[in-house]
């Protein structure tokens, strides 16, 4: 009987944990953010930072720029020997696609742990953890 019960309570968390929300994002492993900015004619570059707090030195970001309606706009993509922990890009936005409001920037943060041993016994393991989402206004010019 109280293996029964273990498995139920195991479950239980295994089904908890897949209702988290994916992107409510957690400021211990980095945030994404941007300051309010003017759509303007035509497309163009619009600056926003990152900062990631990965386990590991074996680290990939992935950004995405989500639209008012909450659809996803566009996405960006850093990795460790080619980006810094603290950074910044810009995401390209062209005024026919996008629309005045407030847009959201959310970040998946991926990285690989590993035991270290030689050869068969090395054992990884990949975690992903989503940061602090930002938010700025996109206003008329």
């Amino acid at each position: 009987m109280k293996h029964i019960a273990l498995i139920f309570a195991v479950g239980a968390l295994l089904v908890g944990a897949l209702v988290v929300p994916a992107q409510a994002g957690d400021i211990r492993f980095g945030r994404a953010w941007a300051a309010d900015k003017v759509l303007r004619e035509g497309c163009h570059g619009y600056r926003y930072q990152y900062v990631v707090r990965p386990r590991t030195n074996d680290w990939s970001l992935e950004t995405f720029l989500h639209r008012p309606s909450g659809g996803i706009l566009q996405s960006g993509a850093f990795a460790v020997g080619a980006d810094p922990k603290r950074g910044h890009d810009r995401f390209r936005i062209c005024n026919d696609s996008a629309r005045p409001g407030r847009y959201k920037i959310t970040g998946k943060l991926t990285w690989r742990r590993c035991n270290d041993l030689p050869g068969p016994l090395m054992d990884c393991h990949q975690r992903v953890r989503w940061i602090k989402p930002g938010y700025f206004r996109l206003r008329r010019a």
